[in-house]
Protein backbone atom coordinates (compact mmCIF):
# COMPACT_ATOMS: atom_id res chain seq x y z
CA UNK A 1 0.00 0.00 0.00
CA UNK A 2 2.87 2.37 0.73
CA UNK A 3 4.23 1.76 -2.75
CA UNK A 4 0.84 2.65 -4.25
CA UNK A 5 0.64 5.89 -2.26
CA UNK A 6 4.23 6.75 -3.25
CA UNK A 7 3.42 6.02 -6.92
CA UNK A 8 0.41 8.34 -6.59
CA UNK A 9 2.68 11.09 -5.25
CA UNK A 10 5.28 10.61 -7.98
CA UNK A 11 2.58 10.56 -10.66
CA UNK A 12 1.15 13.79 -9.26
CA UNK A 13 4.56 15.47 -9.30
CA UNK A 14 5.17 14.37 -12.90
CA UNK A 15 1.72 15.61 -13.90
CA UNK A 16 2.37 19.02 -12.36
CA UNK A 17 5.84 19.33 -13.85
CA UNK A 18 5.21 18.26 -17.44
CA UNK A 19 3.94 20.24 -20.39
CA UNK A 20 3.91 17.23 -22.73
CA UNK A 21 0.50 15.68 -23.31
CA UNK A 22 1.72 12.08 -23.62
CA UNK A 23 3.68 12.32 -20.36
CA UNK A 24 0.68 13.91 -18.61
CA UNK A 25 -1.56 11.11 -19.94
CA UNK A 26 0.78 8.41 -18.61
CA UNK A 27 1.13 10.27 -15.28
CA UNK A 28 -2.67 10.40 -14.95
CA UNK A 29 -2.92 6.68 -15.71
CA UNK A 30 -0.25 5.88 -13.11
CA UNK A 31 -1.68 8.06 -10.38
CA UNK A 32 -5.24 6.88 -11.06
CA UNK A 33 -4.21 3.23 -10.87
CA UNK A 34 -2.12 3.82 -7.76
CA UNK A 35 -5.03 5.64 -6.11
CA UNK A 36 -7.40 2.76 -6.92
CA UNK A 37 -4.97 0.24 -5.43
CA UNK A 38 -4.36 2.22 -2.24
CA UNK A 39 -8.07 2.87 -1.70
CA UNK A 40 -8.92 -0.81 -2.30
CA UNK A 41 -6.36 -2.11 0.17
CA UNK A 42 -6.95 0.64 2.73
CA UNK A 43 -10.68 0.03 2.84
CA UNK A 44 -10.37 -3.75 2.85
CA UNK A 45 -7.81 -3.79 5.65
CA UNK A 46 -9.93 -1.38 7.65
CA UNK A 47 -12.98 -3.60 7.38
CA UNK A 48 -11.24 -6.93 7.80
CA UNK A 49 -9.10 -5.91 10.77
CA UNK A 50 -12.00 -4.31 12.65
CA UNK A 51 -13.95 -6.58 15.04
CA UNK A 52 -17.28 -7.55 13.51
CA UNK A 53 -19.39 -5.83 16.18
CA UNK A 54 -17.63 -2.49 15.62
CA UNK A 55 -17.55 -2.40 11.81
CA UNK A 56 -20.63 -0.16 11.51
CA UNK A 57 -19.10 2.47 13.77
CA UNK A 58 -15.76 2.34 12.01
CA UNK A 59 -17.44 2.59 8.58
CA UNK A 60 -19.49 5.60 9.72
CA UNK A 61 -16.45 7.45 11.06
CA UNK A 62 -14.41 6.53 7.99
CA UNK A 63 -17.16 7.84 5.69
CA UNK A 64 -17.34 11.17 7.52
CA UNK A 65 -13.58 11.65 7.44
CA UNK A 66 -13.25 10.68 3.77
CA UNK A 67 -16.11 12.96 2.75
CA UNK A 68 -14.76 15.85 4.80
CA UNK A 69 -11.20 15.35 3.58
CA UNK A 70 -12.35 15.50 -0.04
CA UNK A 71 -14.09 18.83 0.55
CA UNK A 72 -11.24 20.30 2.60
CA UNK A 73 -8.72 19.03 0.03
CA UNK A 74 -10.61 20.65 -2.84
CA UNK A 75 -10.69 23.96 -0.95
CA UNK A 76 -6.99 23.72 -0.08
CA UNK A 77 -6.06 22.90 -3.66
CA UNK A 78 -8.02 25.88 -4.97
CA UNK A 79 -6.40 28.24 -2.49
CA UNK A 80 -2.92 26.89 -3.20
CA UNK A 81 -3.53 27.13 -6.95
CA UNK A 82 -4.57 30.77 -6.62
CA UNK A 83 -1.64 31.67 -4.36
CA UNK A 84 1.29 29.89 -6.01
CA UNK A 85 -0.07 28.78 -9.38
CA UNK A 86 -1.54 25.55 -10.67
CA UNK A 87 1.62 23.61 -11.53
CA UNK A 88 3.47 24.45 -8.28
CA UNK A 89 0.36 23.56 -6.26
CA UNK A 90 0.11 20.17 -7.98
CA UNK A 91 3.82 19.49 -7.47
CA UNK A 92 3.57 20.54 -3.81
CA UNK A 93 0.59 18.21 -3.35
CA UNK A 94 2.56 15.28 -4.79
CA UNK A 95 5.53 16.07 -2.57
CA UNK A 96 3.25 16.28 0.48
CA UNK A 97 1.86 12.85 -0.42
CA UNK A 98 5.38 11.40 -0.45
CA UNK A 99 6.23 13.03 2.89
CA UNK A 100 3.03 11.75 4.52
CA UNK A 101 3.57 8.22 3.15
CA UNK A 102 7.14 8.22 4.49
CA UNK A 103 5.98 9.54 7.88
CA UNK A 104 3.31 6.83 8.16
CA UNK A 105 5.88 4.21 7.16
CA UNK A 106 8.04 5.29 10.10
CA UNK A 107 5.37 6.15 12.70
CA UNK A 108 3.11 3.12 12.12
CA UNK A 109 5.43 0.11 11.66
CA UNK A 110 2.54 -2.35 12.01
CA UNK A 111 1.25 -1.15 8.62
CA UNK A 112 4.50 -2.35 7.02
CA UNK A 113 3.85 -5.91 8.12
CA UNK A 114 0.42 -6.19 6.49
CA UNK A 115 1.15 -8.43 3.55
CA UNK A 116 -2.12 -10.36 3.24
CA UNK A 117 -5.72 -10.13 4.30
CA UNK A 118 -6.59 -11.85 7.60
CA UNK A 119 -8.26 -15.24 7.37
CA UNK A 120 -10.98 -15.90 9.95
CA UNK A 121 -10.13 -18.91 12.08
CA UNK A 122 -13.42 -20.50 11.02
CA UNK A 123 -12.06 -20.77 7.44
CA UNK A 124 -8.90 -22.64 8.43
CA UNK A 125 -8.92 -26.41 8.01
CA UNK A 126 -5.83 -27.05 10.16
CA UNK A 127 -7.39 -25.94 13.45
CA UNK A 128 -10.86 -26.16 14.99
CA UNK A 129 -13.23 -23.25 14.50
CA UNK A 130 -13.19 -20.97 17.55
CA UNK A 131 -15.23 -18.03 16.36
CA UNK A 132 -18.19 -17.55 14.12
CA UNK A 133 -19.06 -14.57 12.00
CA UNK A 134 -22.63 -14.08 10.81
CA UNK A 135 -22.90 -14.81 7.11
CA UNK A 136 -19.54 -16.58 6.93
CA UNK A 137 -19.52 -20.37 6.48
CA UNK A 138 -17.76 -22.38 9.14
CA UNK A 139 -14.80 -24.66 8.44
CA UNK A 140 -17.02 -27.70 7.80
CA UNK A 141 -18.98 -26.16 4.92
Amino acid sequence: MFAAVAAFGVGTIVLGATRIYAVAFVAMAVLSGADAISVFYGRRWSRLRTPFDKRGRVLAIESVFIGASNEVGAFESGVAGQLIGTAPAVILGGAATLVIAAAYYVVFPVLRTLDRFPVPSSWRRDEPATETTPGVPDGDA
